[in-house]
């Protein structure tokens, strides 16, 4: 009679803690309480109802991951668009819309101030998403110096003097 109760009050426990349909937890018990062992009927009965609580619960879905495992594929190379010509501004936007991005000097060229005058690599050439593009961006031709019997620029104030009188 006492393994009866161990079974019973075990098939309650399992009710009540682990989960257990109330009727399933009573056919446990009756289970547990056949064995010769109360203590041992116990454990089988308890790991049992774990078992069945486990495959009657879906598992939980896993989360994305949130970075891209290593063997995922890389994002596809890019083509480096033609910027020499280009505004420096349109250049940039153009290089950030194929993915890369860009590294300016600026240089004194004769070429019109702010536009793209050399890039590397070249137009045409493949190479991997946002890689930097280096842009040679001229700001525009130096003044000339007046040298010495040179005639002065157009609306310059003559040599030696000094303004209005």
């Amino acid at each position: 009679m006492a393994f009866n109760l161990l079974g019973f009050a075990l098939a309650r426990h399992l009710a009540k803690t682990e989960g257990v349909d109330e009727n399933r937890a009573n056919l446990l018990g009756i289970a547990g309480s056949v064995l010769a062992q109360p203590v041992m009927g116990a454990v089988i009965v308890q790991q049992v109802a774990r078992r069945e609580t486990a495959a009657a619960t879906p598992a939980p879905t896993p989360a994305p991951p949130a970075t891209p495992p290593p063997d995922a594929p890389a994002d596809p190379p890019a083509q480096v668009p033609r910027l020499v010509g280009q505004l420096e501004a349109e250049a940039v936007k153009t290089l950030e819309r194929v993915g890369l991005t860009s590294k300016t000097e600026k240089v004194t060229s004769l070429e019109p101030a702010d536009h793209v005058i050399e890039q590397r690599p070249l137009a045409g050439e493949t190479v991997a998403a946002h890689s930097t593009v280096s842009l040679k961006v001229s700001t525009g031709p130096k003044p000339a110096a007046c040298s010495p019997g040179s005639t002065p620029p157009a609306g310059a104030a003559p040599a030696g003097s000094k303004g209005r009188s």
